[in-house]
């Protein structure tokens, strides 16, 4: 019987499992596998305190549907769910940045100032995100007690001072990056139907800075969407992360890590002596954090024997010191079924991590012919993990686009945003 889990905890501490989707690989040929690694969070410590950012954009084309109002709205309802050690900085922009409120405290002195300083508010102005993100790291820099957290809730493309969209984006994504190093979440929230503003920069800007996107069409949800979020967002650690991987099978390859709990996330690596040190910033205290890690393994040389060898090692690194570490084994086989078994938990996820992919893959694709085999992948994907909602919309859509030769930018947007969320991992 192979041997699929290992763990290696401190008392008291992290702990870690990995298993292979295939536990036996073929030993004469190549062979790709995915490792899914769990990290189990100590005994519960209570919910963190939060020190919240959010900035919103009150910028011109908010007039449509009562944006800017409805927002208004879930704003106050954000505000009065947090307590009396949480604290909230709020900032709107447009042509400029206005900062409305500056680290108060829960309670309702919080709610009476941010309502009246919201009450007189319209719509006008350019979507310079650029302010936005700079205001929002600078206000969650300094604390190292709370969880930190920036949400920016915008229904427009950014735009430069003199009103033209913004086409080389990596100074944004540069910005995001420096708020997660330094121990910040950004969540990112789209207003509005995505045919007006740029959804992908959005999924972008909240895979670096290790939150999701959030996609809100419809008038009426948005304050149940921040209820939810700062709901989740309550058991994130204060400490940064990384995993250090290491492999000790000549010709084998680690490719891209990914958390499953965050659409997928892919996490920033750098190299790190003989190891690669891959980022994965704060991980949730409440619950299981779980990753998928890819491998390539090479064919092994002539004369190598079947059994169990060591393939890698993981270790958990928080604020630059090792919590725990593991070693992950696999086992090499001639033997054909044995190397056709599979682990059906890590096939499920893998399928997930490929529904997501084609779904972020689908938001790039104008050409009829080549989204039509993206529906058709994502129908077949949606199916084997038992998501038969999305089978059935993505089926909808592709009837839609044979007949009208398009499928529009709000229905990809739609379908990216369903999968992004799955109950089983929140």
């Amino acid at each position: 019987m192979q041997r699929a889990d290992w763990r290696w905890s401190v008392a008291e501490g992290w702990g870690i499992t990995a298993q292979w989707e295939r536990p036996a690989i073929p030993l004469s040929q190549p062979t790709d596998n995915t490792l899914r690694i769990r990290l189990t969070p100590p005994p519960a410590r209570g919910e963190h305190a939060l020190r919240l950012a959010v900035a919103l954009d009150c910028s011109r084309s908010m007039v449509q549907q009562m944006r800017l109002e409805e927002a208004k709205l879930a704003a106050l309802s954000l505000a009065r769910l947090l307590g009396n050690e949480d604290f909230l900085h709020f900032a709107v922009y447009s042509s400029q940045l206005m900062e409305l409120v500056h680290g108060l405290r829960g309670g309702e002195q919080l709610v009476s100032e941010l309502r009246a300083r919201l009450a007189g508010l319209q719509p006008r102005g350019l979507t310079r995100t650029q302010l936005a993100l700079d205001w929002l790291g600078k206000e969650l820099a300094q604390d190292q007690l709370r969880s930190c957290i920036a949400i920016l809730l915008t229904d427009g493309v950014p735009t430069d001072e003199r009103g033209y969209p913004v086409t080389d984006t990596e100074l944004l994504e540069d910005r995001v990056r420096r708020m997660r190093e330094e121990g910040c979440r950004l969540y990112t929230v789209g207003i509005g139907e995505s045919d007006y503003f740029d959804p992908k920069l959005l999924d972008r800007l909240a895979q670096l800075g290790g939150g999701r996107f959030i996609y809100q069409p419809h008038p009426g949800g948005l304050a149940v969407e921040l209820k939810r979020l700062l709901r989740d967002c309550r058991g994130i650690s204060t400490s940064h992360s990384s995993l250090r991987i290491r492999t000790h099978i000549q010709g084998m390859q680690g490719g891209q890590l990914s958390r499953v709990s965050q659409d997928f996330l892919h996490c920033e690596s750098r190299p790190d002596g003989d190891a690669v040190l891959a980022s994965l910033g704060v991980l949730n205290e409440d619950q299981p954090t779980e990753l998928l890690l890819e491998v390539k393994f090479a064919a092994s040389p002539f004369g190598s024997k079947e059994g169990e060898r060591r393939s890698l090692s993981l270790e958990l690194v928080q604020d630059g010191k090792v919590q725990l570490g593991i070693d992950v084994p696999v086992s090499f086989s001639n033997s054909f079924s044995t190397t056709q078994q599979t682990n059906e938990e890590v096939k499920r996820e893998s399928s997930r991590r490929r529904l997501n992919e084609l779904m972020r893959t689908l938001q790039d694709s104008d050409e009829s012919r080549q989204t039509s085999r993206l529906l058709e992948q994502i129908i077949d994907n949606a199916e084997q993990v038992d998501r038969p909602e999305i089978a059935a919309d993505a089926r909808e859509q592709l009837s839609e686009l044979k007949k009208t030769g398009k499928l529009t930018r709000h229905r990809a947007t739609s379908l990216l945003s369903r999968t992004a969320r799955d109950e089983r991992h929140d």
